[in-house]
């Protein structure tokens, strides 16, 4: 990590990048996001730490996806809607959720289970973010007998 840091500080960030392609521990964090700002990180790098054991690593990896969108491959959505519902951490779901695209489509049982298997608000906002069509208002006043406001 430390050679990594000189040669980052020297300038050279894809030399950078190469030595820390198996960084482990604290490394494995910084290596994350300097191989992304090099443009040389793998949507499979990013996969591999959903089977981590390590909490911080699956955060650093759901940030530098928000950070560089197109690192979003199909593969990758697919792995981290695998992902979600057996993740048990609400804080490192809700990363993951919020890091994905709002164009990512995930398919309706994923949606369904995390739902029900939430009871915190912003687990449900970030499910509403990526399917407004499986998320809708719920009508209250019209559903009471109360007439909507109009104008107002």
């Amino acid at each position: 990590r430390a050679r990594a840091q000189r040669l980052i500080e020297e300038g050279d960030v894809n030399l950078a990048a190469s030595k820390l392609t198996n960084a482990k521990g604290t490394a494995a964090l910084h290596a994350l996001w300097v191989r992304a700002a090099a443009g040389v990180l793998k949507p499979d790098e990013l996969v591999k730490t959903l089977t981590s054991t390590e909490a911080p690593l699956k955060a650093t990896a759901a940030r530098v996806l928000a950070a560089y969108p197109a690192l979003a491959t199909a593969e990758l959505k697919k792995a981290v809607s695998d992902y979600l519902t057996k993740e048990t951490d609400p804080r490192l779901r809700l990363q993951w959720l919020a890091a994905l695209p709002a164009d990512t489509v995930l398919p309706a049982k994923v949606l369904v289970s995390l739902q029900a298997g939430s009871d915190e608000r912003w687990t449900h906002a970030a499910l509403a973010r990526l399917a407004p069509s499986f998320y809708q208002p719920d009508p209250a006043p019209r559903s009471m007998g109360i007439p909507p406001l109009h104008g107002h």
